[in-house]
């Protein structure tokens, strides 16, 4: 366990004080409190549509490789993990197909595969945290892509992926019939967004956003409140 980062958080719209933080890698030995933590979540949350759970068997994967998994530490405690897999080596299925990546680039994909937050810890912006830095030290594994899924109706979880720096590349049906934005960090051939250019389109129109992702357009940002939101498209720029 290599400690990677730490710091102080504050929560959101609270006058508290700032709440100090270790970032480690994680390994095997997080595994049981790995689990609690994601049970703790599917209890906590009202629609099982936003979230879909991870096996053992894909924890066990990310965990047994240096450098692949993070723990948010607080108060000796595993507030929040974000958990990622060589696809090949999980045996799973590798989401650069999501993508419709050519054949040569799939050896060259990293799965982010899950996250949460215990329920003790939230607002504190831990996701987002933790998201951010993986994309960071995962820039150093030796590996092209970075790709991951997220409910578009899951708001606290979306704008956790997008302050990460990732872009919304597709809009697909997967785990058995649940929408999920599939998202995207090309380490090979980056590119970035101009946001005063976005096109915002409702979170439910579902037709626009097909249209503007079938026309090389990315989701980028997300503004608006839970009642009503709309993400933010934009043309990638290459440098």
């Amino acid at each position: 366990m290599a400690l990677v980062e730490s710091g102080t958080l504050t929560r959101r719209n609270a006058k508290t004080q700032p709440v100090p933080y270790e970032v480690h890698t994680l390994n095997m030995s997080h595994l049981e409190k790995v689990m609690e933590i994601q049970m703790l979540v599917i209890k906590n949350i009202a629609k099982d549509k936003y979230y879909e759970p991870d096996d053992e068997g894909l924890f066990r994967q990310g965990l047994k490789h240096d450098g692949l998994s993070f723990g948010m530490f607080i108060e000796d405690r595993i507030a929040g993990y974000m958990v990622s897999n060589f696809p090949e080596d999980a045996k799973i299925r590798n989401y650069g197909e999501y993508l419709e990546l050519p054949e040569s680039e799939m050896s060259s994909v990293i799965n982010f595969e899950s996250s949460a937050v215990h329920p003790d810890f939230r607002g504190l912006g831990i996701n987002g945290r933790l998201k951010k830095l993986a994309v960071h030290e995962l820039a150093n594994v030796g590996r092209d892509h970075v790709i991951g899924t997220v409910s578009p109706y899951n708001l606290p979880s979306l704008k956790a992926s997008l302050s990460a720096g990732v872009a919304i590349r597709k809009l697909k049906s997967l785990y058995g019939g649940r929408l999920r934005y599939v998202y995207h960090v090309n380490y090979k051939t980056p590119y970035y967004f101009d946001k005063s250019e976005c096109i915002f389109v409702e979170v439910r129109n579902l037709k626009r956003q097909h249209e503007l992702l079938s026309q090389g357009y990315a989701g980028i940002t997300v503004r608006g409140t839970m009642d009503y939101y709309e993400v933010g498209f934009a043309l990638p720029k290459h440098s």
